[in-house]
């Protein structure tokens, strides 16, 4: 009798390289994808106040002192308990980049006064079963989650993965992914594929597509995503690049554009709102196209 071998989705490759001399209680740090889009004078507006952003990765650093303050009750679906605590750094990282406290210390993420729900359905090594991930996403959207962010792939489509991301389509969320990091130009990675999501490439801060970003008909934008500083457990931080570090980018916009209008958008109406806003790619060897472009380079102007 053959054996079912578990479907799986993994974190896209990356390295993390630790930042030394950043103290959470010593002054505070604007990483660059803040200061060269100006991310501050958004802030004027909105700093994402009344979102909630699902984070679905490896957990949160649920300590951590630049998150603690916009952490809410999330959970674990690796361990099936209420402690979504991460050990690999990569969810971490990612909500640092989304909601990173404006405190006067460590770093301050795109939307300081969001919440995290940090939902962990990738194990401490990376991996983790697409019931896990079907679930996180599930969960998210029966607990009023307004936008869920996934930086996780994998080449195969999930028909489970595909059915929660629809049910959390109905509940009115909006769904970022990442597009992938194996430098593919013809095709993203699923979920990002996926109809429902928002899917993500990454640019340098010359607003150039990254050589790891997967590209194709499929992608809808581009945002910062190399080089990126976050927060890792144990307040500490790193610098590390990829399509996921430029998800959070993107949902943490979209949650200031939410918290700004105090309401929610379908997925139709925010690709909308960021196109018409967008930063036409600077890279002359794939500048108006498409499939390396999507619809621009995302820039919160509001």
């Amino acid at each position: 009798m053959s054996i079912r071998k578990r479907r799986e989705c993994k974190l896209l490759p990356h390295v993390m390289k630790p930042v030394y001399g950043l103290d959470p209680n010593v002054g505070q740090f604007y990483p660059w994808n803040i200061r060269l889009f100006d991310i501050d004078r958004a802030w004027k507006h909105s700093q994402g106040e009344g979102v909630t952003v699902a984070v679905l990765d490896t957990g949160c650093d649920l300590e951590h002192e630049d998150l603690k303050e916009n952490l809410i009750n999330g959970y674990n679906f690796v361990e099936d308990n209420q402690t979504p605590q991460d050990v690999n750094g990569h969810g971490t990282h990612v909500a640092g980049t989304i909601a990173a406290s404006n405190n006067n210390k460590g770093m301050v993420g795109i939307a300081p006064r969001a919440k995290i729900m940090p939902l962990k359905c990738l194990g401490d090594n990376g991996s983790g079963a697409t019931i896990w991930i079907a679930n996180a996403i599930k969960y998210a959207a029966d607990n009023k989650a307004d936008i869920i962010s996934m930086s996780l792939g994998t080449s195969r489509r999930s028909s489970a993965i595909v059915q929660a991301m629809k049910y959390a389509e109905s509940k009115g969320c909006l769904i970022f992914c990442a597009a992938g990091n194996d430098g593919n130009t013809t095709n993203i990675q699923y979920p990002a594929r996926c109809e429902e999501s928002i899917a993500i490439g990454a640019i340098d801060k010359n607003l150039h597509v990254s050589n790891f970003s997967c590209t194709g008909l499929e992608l809808d934008f581009l945002a910062p995503g190399e080089d990126i500083i976050s927060c890792t457990p144990n307040n500490t931080y790193s610098k590390t690049s990829g399509t996921s570090m430029a998800t959070p980018f993107a949902s943490a916009c979209a949650a200031l554009l939410l918290s700004l209008r105090k309401r929610g958008f379908t997925r139709e109406e925010i690709i909308h709102e960021f196109a018409e806003n967008a930063i036409p790619l600077k890279d002359p060897r794939y500048k108006g196209m498409k499939t390396y472009e999507g619809n621009g380079i995302i820039h919160p102007k509001y």
